[in-house]
C-alpha cells in the first residue's frame, strides 16, 4: 500500500491487528479499530490505518477484517 506513514508507524495491510494496535499504542496513540469483531482481536487482520502524524500522536483509526465478515 503506498501510504505516507512515519518511520516508526505500525505494519498495515494483512498485518495481525493485535500487533499494529500495540504498535500504535506504544507510540502514543490512542486507537480505534473499525469493523465487526465478533472474534478474539488475534484472528482478526488489519486493512488500514488512518490518521498517523509525524507531529503528535492523537488518534489513530485501524480498519480490520476479521474472519465473521470476511
Amino acid at each position: 500500500l503506498g501510504l505516507a506513514i512515519p518511520a516508526n508507524a505500525a505494519p498495515t495491510g494483512g498485518t495481525s491487528a493485535v500487533d499494529t494496535v500495540a504498535a500504535l499504542q506504544a507510540q502514543g496513540y490512542n486507537v480505534q479499530l473499525n469493523g465487526i469483531a465478533d472474534v478474539p482481536l488475534s484472528e482478526c487482520i488489519v486493512k488500514d490505518v488512518h490518521g498517523l502524524s509525524d507531529v503528535r500522536p492523537t488518534t489513530a483509526y485501524v480498519d480490520i477484517s476479521c474472519p465473521s465478515d470476511n
